[in-house]
C-alpha cells in the first residue's frame, strides 16, 4: 500500500535514531584499543623500533575497528534512501518486540511461554528452511495471535545478490509461510539487518515493508540475562522496534543457545510495562502510524481551509 504524504515517510523513515549498538562496558576496551594501536603506529614512524609486521597487524586491527563501527552505523541510520524501510513507530509509550531466525524446536516455545505468561504479542521473522523442519512451531506462533515476517530461506547474506537469487530467497519463504501456516505477509527483514540499494528497491518494489529496529538486546554476543535486559530497558523508547533471537548463529542459521535471551524476555517485559509500555506486533506499530498521520493530515487541511 501507498504510503501518503511526507509526515510517513519523516515519521518512520528518517533515520534518527541515536546510536545504541555499542555495549556500555566495552567503551573503556575500545579506548584502550585505539591508543594502543595509534601509540604503535607512532612508535614504528619514530623509532623505527616497531616492526614493519606489527605496524602493519595495527593498522588492520583499526581498520577492521572503524568498519565494525561502520557496519553497525548503517543498521540504525543507513546511509541511502529510506523509502520503505522502518525503523521505529511514532512517539507513543508502545513497543514492538521481535525475533529473528526461527522457528526452532527449543528455543521459540520457550519464548511463546513466556509472551503467554506476560499476555504480550510479538513478532518473529522467520528463516523458510526452518519452518519447513519445524513446522509445528511456526504453526503455534500463529495460532497464539502472534505475527511472521519473512527472514530469508537460507538466512545467507543478500550482500551481493543476483535478483535471481534475492527472488529465490524471498518468495521461496512466501511459499513456505503460505503453505504451512496458510498466510501472507509484507514484512521483510535482511539477515544481519544488512542489505544494499539494489535490495532495498527489490523488496520495495514487491510490496514489502523492510523492517529493521532501533534497540537491540545483542543477545546474539552470549551476554548474560541481566545485560541483555539491562540494554533493552535502558535503551527502549516510544515506538521502539526491539531485536532478539529465538534460533541462529553467528555464522550458521542455528545451533546457538537462546536460553539467555529466555530469561532475559521475563525481565525484560515487566519492567517495560512498568514504565507504562503497551507492547504491539510491527503491524501494529505501522497501523499507529498511519492513523498518527491521517490525523495531522486532517489537522493540516483544517488549517489550511
Amino acid at each position: 500500500m501507498k504510503k501518503k504524504g511526507a509526515y510517513w515517510r519523516k515519521k518512520l523513515h528518517r533515520p534518527r535514531i541515536r546510536h545504541v549498538s555499542l555495549q556500555d562496558f566495552l567503551w573503556l576496551f575500545i579506548a584502550l584499543f585505539i591508543a594502543t594501536a595509534v601509540f604503535v603506529i607512532y612508535q614504528a614512524d619514530l623509532t623505527r623500533s616497531v616492526s614493519p609486521l606489527l605496524k602493519q597487524v595495527a593498522i588492520a586491527s583499526l581498520s577492521f575497528l572503524a568498519l565494525s563501527i561502520l557496519i553497525t552505523y548503517y543498521e540504525y541510520h543507513a546511509f541511502s534512501k529510506s523509502e520503505g524501510i522502518i525503523r521505529r513507530g511514532p512517539k507513543e509509550m508502545v513497543v514492538a518486540l521481535t525475533f529473528d531466525d526461527g522457528p526452532s524446536p527449543e528455543y521459540t516455545d520457550m519464548v511463546l511461554d513466556v509472551l503467554k505468561k506476560h499476555q504480550v504479542k510479538a513478532t518473529f521473522f522467520l528463516v523458510g528452511k526452518h519452518i519447513r523442519k519445524y513446522p509445528q512451531v511456526a504453526k503455534r506462533i500463529i495460532e497464539e495471535g502472534h505475527e511472521v515476517g519473512n527472514h530469508t530461506y537460507s538466512h545467507r547474506d543478500l550482500v551481493p545478490s543476483s535478483k535471481r537469487r534475492l527472488y529465490k530467497e524471498i518468495f521461496e519463504t512466501q511459499k513456505v509461510i503460505n503453505e504451512y501456516l496458510g498466510i501472507n505477509t509484507r514484512l521483510f527483514r535482511p539477515p544481519r539487518g544488512i542489505f544494499s540499494e539494489s535490495v532495498r528497491k527489490f523488496v520495495v518494489n514487491h510490496g514489502f515493508t523492510l523492517v529493521l529496529w532501533s534497540v537491540s538486546g545483542v543477545d546474539w554476543a552470549k551476554m548474560p540475562p541481566a545485560l541483555i535486559a539491562k540494554r533493552i530497558i535502558r535503551y527502549a523508547h516510544p515506538g521502539a522496534i526491539i531485536l532478539l533471537h529465538d534460533s541462529g548463529a553467528l555464522i550458521r542459521s542455528e545451533g546457538h543457545s537462546r536460553l539467555n535471551t529466555v530469561r532475559a524476555l521475563d525481565r525484560i517485559i515487566p519492567a517495560l510495562k512498568e514504565k507504562g509500555y503497551r507492547f504491539v506486533t510491527v503491524s501494529e506499530l505501522m497501523n499507529i502510524s498511519a492513523v498518527e498521520e491521517t490525523s495531522v493530515s486532517a489537522e493540516e487541511f483544517a488549517i489550511k481551509y
